[in-house]
C-alpha cells in the first residue's frame, strides 16, 4: 500500500496554508545541471560552461478509495489535527480501519486546491472588480511529511506575507485531477444543500501536482571553508529528512555557522542598501526642484520617496542608516 501523509501547501501571496490528508502514489524528483557547449575547431570535445542546476519535482497522489483499508498509524494520520478529517469517516475492520466516506469528504479539499492555483489581485475599485492590478503570482511551498522538504527552517520574508514554511517553495506549473467521473467504474452520488448533484465514481481524485523548486535562504552546493571540513550549504536533510545524517553534513557547529554567516550578509546588504538610499535622497533634496525622486529599493519599504521630508530629517536619516557600516 501507498504511504499516507498530511499535504501541506501555502499559498505566499495570501499567507495561507491548506492541510489534507493524501496517499502519495508517487514522488518524483530530478536535479538537472545545464551547461552551455562551444564547438572548437580542431578539438574533438566541446568546451562546456557550467550554468545552473534545476530541481523539479512531479507528486501523484490520491484520495482513500471506498472501503479502502488502513493500518492504525495511517489512520491516525486522517485523523490527526493536521489531518482534519473526522473518526466517523472510518469504520473499524479487525486490526484496520474501513474508509466508508467516500470522494464528497474530499470536495471542499479539491475546490481549494483548485484555487491556490491562481495569483492574488489588488482592487482599484472595490464597486468594480475589472479594475485591479496583479500583486502575487500563485508561488507556493511544499510540505509532505519529510518527503518534500528543504531541511531548512522557515524564516519570515521581507515583506509583510509571512513566513514560507519550511517545505518546497517552488513554481506551480502541473496541476490536474484525475477522475472526477468515469461512467465505467462503479459511482455514487455526491449532493450538498445547494448544489452539486453528479456521479463521481467510487475510486476518488488523484491529483499530480508538479513545477520548478525555487532555492531559499543559501545557494545550495558545497562550501569548503579553508582548513574546514567539506559541508552542504542546504544543510544534511537536503533533499529528504534523513535525521541530519549525511557524509556531507561537516559537525552542528559548522552548519550553524554557515547559516549564521548568510544572514550576518543579508543584513549587510539590506543595511548598505539602506544606507545609499538616504544618501541619493540627500542629493536630490538638494538638486534642483525637476530632478527626478529617489524611492527606496529597501524590501518592505513603502511607496513614499525619501526626499519628502526637509534636509534635517534626511541628514539624521543618513546618519543612522550609515552608521556602522565600513
Amino acid at each position: 500500500m501507498a504511504g499516507v501523509a498530511v499535504l501541506k501547501l501555502k499559498h505566499i501571496g495570501i499567507n495561507k496554508q491548506l492541510t489534507v490528508p493524501i496517499v502519495i502514489t508517487s514522488f518524483e524528483t530530478t536535479a538537472k545541471p545545464n551547461w552551455a557547449s562551444n564547438d572548437v575547431y580542431g578539438r574533438m570535445d566541446p568546451i562546456f560552461t557550467y550554468q545552473n542546476t534545476v530541481r523539479t519535482f512531479t507528486a501523484v497522489l490520491r484520495t482513500p478509495r471506498a472501503h479502502e483499508k488502513f493500518t492504525q498509524k495511517q489512520y491516525e494520520v486522517f485523523i490527526s489535527p493536521a489531518g482534519g478529517k473526522k473518526s466517523t469517516a472510518f469504520s473499524p475492520s479487525g486490526a484496520k480501519h474501513e474508509y466508508i466516506a467516500g470522494p464528497e469528504n474530499y470536495m471542499r479539499d479539491i475546490a481549494d486546491l483548485y484555487k491556490m492555483m491562481y495569483p492574488v489581485y489588488y482592487p482599484l475599485d472595490v464597486g468594480k472588480r475589472a479594475a485591479s492590478f496583479l500583486t502575487a503570482a500563485p508561488l507556493l511551498t511544499l510540505n509532505l511529511s519529510g518527503i518534500a522538504y528543504d531541511g531548512l527552517p522557515g524564516r519570515s520574508l521581507p515583506h509583510r506575507l509571512g513566513g514560507v514554511g519550511d517545505g518546497l517553495l517552488f513554481v506551480p506549473e502541473t496541476f490536474k485531477v484525475n477522475s472526477l467521473v468515469d461512467t465505467d467504474k462503479p459511482s455514487i452520488t455526491v449532493s450538498s444543500a445547494e448544489d452539486l448533484r453528479f456521479f463521481a465514481n467510487a475510486e476518488g481524485y488523484t491529483i499530480t501536482l508538479g513545477g520548478t523548486i525555487v532555492h531559499r535562504h543559501v545557494r545550495p552546493g558545497f562550501y569548503q571553508h579553508p582548513g574546514g571540513p567539506i559541508v552542504f550549504t542546504q544543510g544534511p536533510n537536503f533533499p529528504y529528512s534523513t535525521d541530519s545524517k549525511s557524509k556531507f553534513s561537516g559537525t552542528k557547529s559548522e552548519q550553524d555557522r554557515l547559516s549564521t554567516l548568510h544572514h550576518e550578509a543579508t543584513a549587510q546588504a539590506t543595511a548598505e542598501q539602506r544606507c545609499d538610499d538616504s544618501t541619493a535622497a540627500m542629493d536630490a533634496w538638494l538638486s534642483p526642484e525637476d530632478a527626478p525622486p529617489i524611492a527606496s529599493t529597501v524590501p518592505g519599504a513603502d511607496d513614499e520617496t525619501l526626499w519628502e521630508p526637509g534636509f534635517e530629517e534626511l541628514e539624521l536619516e543618513s546618519h543612522d542608516a550609515c552608521s556602522g557600516l565600513e
